[in-house]
């Protein structure tokens, strides 16, 4: 006969049973598995599980390209792609998790933001790739560079990635040439009460990635910096301090057009807690003038009713990043993916098969021409093909122009790629909530001497962080 189990002990286990059983609940809610199927057989299981951030393509076209492998035999029959929340931070959280856990190896590809490749090259996680697995001669040479630490290749570049300035051509609008140019049209839009904006331009400045993107580009274009030569952190503080400045005059609350109360801000308050979705809503529904996004917006805005016009032109045009006052061009952070390898994967040579194929030029070709993704290859750039398209679908863009190809491999070419820090997630953390704090007056940046105490802050906090403290 069993003995009575303590009731104390039965209500401790039915806690923790509705704990995991709600765990399970919110991860099928939310779409994020707890981690792919189960594995009990790693060498047994024949097919590659491939993991990666939600594929905000038009009709999925990374997963149909992953989809479209045709497998290296019995040992890895085909390939299935696992997606995770859209937001970075989260995926990087749930794929740092896999690769430190115990057993069998959950996926046996990442597709990483490159920014990542260090940390998980230090941690052991990812297998080296050599020279002879995977032809590069043809990948852009900044984008090449940016899977390397430690004088070894980590990772095979997948999709690159360049900001793009998105702006309105159904307005009395020049392309701006400077940040400043773009201030000051901005601020003489917002004085026409009959032109429907609430505010002028749409950056991310939420707490997360795109926040500290998007204030890298700022800083750059204002002379400044948060890298030495040496590789080390540091703060220009005076270029930082007159950034800090003029975006903290530019905010403000939003207010519809023609409300007499008027005031309407070029940086409305509300882009504080903006992602990359919510400012491409922003532009598409005609609320502000000008936008920072990347190029996979072009098709989700050149498909949006609103912003096609009577003879089938379109609303806005893009162009690459305002420059510097002095004449420097505007760079972007070099953004993109690479496909890295897990240390563990029993089906290592399978995998490099199948990265193989998704750098291959056709991959390239359709994940540009059907998906709107930059390309890896420059060839790709130079001879760029139109996606193949049924009746249902003539009229679906997809991508660029061609006119406006060379805007973006311009874009990409010159893009800055991200520090190559083990801890780079952590600084990267600690910068884009230390300086929303500040723009949302939660850091006493309300006078030139509180921004000042906040950049040295800044600064001390930024060192402390890359020490992954």
């Amino acid at each position: 006969m069993f003995s009575r189990v303590p009731r104390r002990i039965c209500d401790d286990v039915n806690m923790w049973l509705a704990v995991a059983a709600g765990l399970v609940v919110f991860a099928a809610l939310a779409g994020w598995p707890l981690r792919p199927a189960a594995r009990l057989d790693c060498a047994g299981n024949t097919v590659l599980q491939v993991a990666g951030g939600r594929d905000v393509s038009i009709d999925h076209q990374q997963r149909a390209i992953i989809d479209s492998w045709d497998g290296a035999g019995p040992a890895a029959e085909y390939a299935e792609l696992v997606e995770l929340p859209p937001v970075a931070d989260q995926q990087h959280s749930q794929m740092l998790a896999w690769a430190r856990s115990r057993g069998c190896p959950a996926v046996d590809v990442y597709i990483l933001d490159t920014q990542w490749i260090p940390e998980f090259a230090r941690g052991g996680y990812i297998e080296p790739i050599s020279p002879n697995d995977v032809d590069m001669g043809d990948v852009l040479p900044n984008i090449r560079k940016a899977v390397e630490y430690d004088g070894r290749t980590w990772a095979v570049p997948f999709n690159a990635d360049a900001a793009l300035l998105y702006y309105r051509t159904d307005l009395d609008i020049e392309k701006p040439r400077t940040w400043s140019d773009l201030w000051q049209q901005a601020q003489r839009l917002l004085m026409d009460d009959d032109n429907g904006l609430s505010s002028g331009y749409a950056p991310q400045f939420g707490e997360y990635e795109g926040m500290t993107v998007n204030a890298l580009e700022l800083i750059w274009a204002a002379g400044g910096d948060l890298i030495d030569r040496h590789g080390q952190v540091t703060v220009d503080r005076e270029p930082v301090r007159r950034l800090l400045e003029t975006l903290l005059g530019q905010i403000g609350d939003e207010s519809p057009a023609g409300q007499e109360d008027g005031g309407r801000p070029v940086i409305g308050r509300s882009a504080l807690d903006h992602f990359e979705a919510d400012s491409i809503k922003a532009f598409a529904d005609g609320r502000v003038a000008f936008m920072r996004s990347w190029p996979y917006a072009y098709a989700r805005l050149a498909n949006n009713e609103w912003m096609g016009s009577s003879d089938k032109s379109l609303k806005f045009a893009v162009a690459e990043l305002p420059g510097s006052e002095d004449g420097r061009p505007g760079r972007s952070v070099l953004g993109g993916q690479s496909l890295a390898i897990d240390a563990r994967s029993p089906h290592k040579r399978a995998a490099l098969a199948l990265i193989r194929h998704l750098v291959s030029e056709e991959s390239q070709q359709r994940l540009f021409s059907c998906g709107g993704f930059a390309p890896v290859l420059r060839r790709v750039y130079l001879s760029p093909e139109q996606c193949p398209s049924t009746d249902s679908d003539r009229k679906v863009v997809r991508r660029l122009p061609d006119e406006q190809v060379g805007t973006l491999l311009r874009a990409v070419e010159t893009a800055r790629p991200r520090p190559a820090w083990p801890y780079y997630t952590e600084v990267s953390r600690v910068l884009s909530r230390g300086l929303r704090d500040c723009l949302s007056g939660l850091r006493g940046c309300d006078s030139p001497a509180g921004v000042a105490a906040f950049t040295d802050e800044l600064a001390g906090e930024l060192t402390v962080a890359m020490r992954g403290r």
